[in-house]
């Protein structure tokens, strides 16, 4: 498998009844842990040391969406596009980048520091990325996806990388999506959910560990859906009635507990949540006493100012004006009623680098404050969630690995963060602590 798989789990989740069905396609091998270990390059290409190009995209941003080291983003006419790492396709414009296949301590050397078109046959209604992997929902509730698909992800019966957009099959009336690490799932105008990918963890919901390359129906949910969200190999869905039912990859207090739920089953403690974000392994929801999460926490991610894995629901840091949350792939922000963003865990160095320049050690440095899953020890705190400077009037954020992107009024894209990818999208691969605007050819 391209991706690094990681190390423990999600949610904790109370497990419903268990009848296995008959699987619809044929199983794919599970996911594998495959970890390359590589020193980092002494260098990375030449690229702009400052940004340059138009900082106002061809038509006002509606809608962002993150994957791993890549971000993609709705136009209001319907058009995608599409930047950062393209190792597998995932920015769907016809290309493919197989020198920015990122392995464990590498800087990617390719990939696209600035928007690229994707090839949709229709205008977009919603987006969504996987680690990567993104689709799109037209208009007419069909979904079309692109990138890796080395577990069916795309949903199009194969395992094919496709570094163009192709239909999921026999998927209609969709009307909305998400996707986890390699799965994706739609809520259909029934309120059904089919999902497709995957199926290591359950992450499908049909009582098995199988992937699927095409959709099938998930299993046992008690009532219509009306939400849904996935995020690494977990996937949870809100019925009509405030229900959160989640399946899929889950903690455990013993190494000898199960760690996968195969049908949906219930979180203890937010059976009224009103709103839910999944990150890799934590999930937050909002209830009628505030915004609570659960899950890992080795970098601060359940918003607690703690560094302890939670396996219930936690409240979250107290602090006033939380208009929305966001659990990323190892992080948490908040996005406040001054429009202001604010994020839990280590405070990222407060200095732009180039990458050709950086030592090793600020690489590590880097990897450990801004990120940093792999190195092991649990990060050291700030008291409160600190402030990305240079965001205002944020209307929509979303979190990648390292990075972050925000859609602000008026219709402009902000980024910050890692840009060693060309995930921030403004033509430069350095790192940047102060967001700022995505740069247009």
């Amino acid at each position: 498998m391209r991706r690094l798989l990681v190390i423990v789990v999600s949610i904790s989740l109370a497990a419903g009844c268990r009848s296995k069905p008959t699987p619809s396609t044929p199983a794919t091998p599970p996911e594998k842990s495959k970890v390359s270990v590589k020193q980092p390059p002494a260098s990375v290409p030449a690229v702009p040391a400052r940004p340059t190009g138009n900082p106002q995209p061809p038509a006002a941003a509606a809608e962002l969406c993150a994957g791993r080291r890549h971000t993609c983003v709705r136009l209001s006419s319907g058009a995608v596009h599409c930047w950062g790492e393209n190792s597998q396709g995932q920015l769907g414009d016809g290309t493919t980048d197989k020198s920015s296949q990122r392995h464990m301590g590498d800087l990617p050397p390719a990939g696209r520091a600035r928007p690229v078109a994707v090839a949709l046959p229709r205008p977009a209604r919603q987006i969504a990325c996987g680690e990567e992997h993104s689709c799109a929902r037209l208009a007419d509730g069909t979904v079309q996806c692109w990138g890796d698909n080395e577990e069916g992800q795309l949903g199009d019966g194969s395992n094919t990388d496709r570094n163009r957009p192709v239909a999921v099959r026999g998927l209609a009336g969709a009307t909305a999506i998400a996707l986890g690490q390699s799965h994706g799932c739609a809520l259909l105008k029934d309120g059904t959910m089919r999902c497709w990918g995957a199926g290591s963890m359950g992450q499908l919901g049909i009582g098995s560990e199988e992937a699927h390359t095409a959709p099938v129906q998930v299993q046992q949910l008690p009532g219509k859906v009306i939400d849904l969200a996935a995020g690494g190999l977990t996937t949870c869905a809100r019925l009509v009635k405030d229900a959160l039912r989640c399946w899929g990859e889950r903690p455990s207090e013993s190494p000898m507990a199960k760690t996968r739920i195969t049908w949906p089953g219930r979180i203890k403690g937010a059976e009224r949540a009103k709103r839910m974000s999944l990150g890799f392994r934590h999930l937050c929801f909002l209830l009628e006493q505030g915004w609570h999460c659960m899950g890992d926490n080795l970098k601060g991610e359940v918003a607690d100012s703690t560094t302890k894995k939670r396996l219930v629901p936690t409240p979250v840091q107290t602090i006033e004006g939380i208009a929305d949350l966001v659990a990323g792939f190892y992080g948490t922000c908040a996005r406040m009623s001054d429009r202001t963003v604010r994020c839990w865990g280590p405070v990222p160095p407060n200095h732009v680098k180039d990458p050709a320049k950086m030592t090793q050690a600020e690489r590590a440095e880097l990897l450990v404050r801004f990120g940093g899953h792999m190195m092991g020890e649990p990060a050291d705190l700030p008291p409160a969630p600190w402030p990305v400077p240079g965001l205002a009037a944020v209307v929509q954020l979303v979190l990648g690995e390292d990075f972050g992107c925000a859609l602000v009024e008026g219709g402009r894209v902000d980024c910050w963060g890692h840009g060693f990818g060309g995930q921030l999208g403004d033509g430069t691969r350095i790192y940047r602590p102060t967001a700022g605007p995505v740069r247009w050819p």
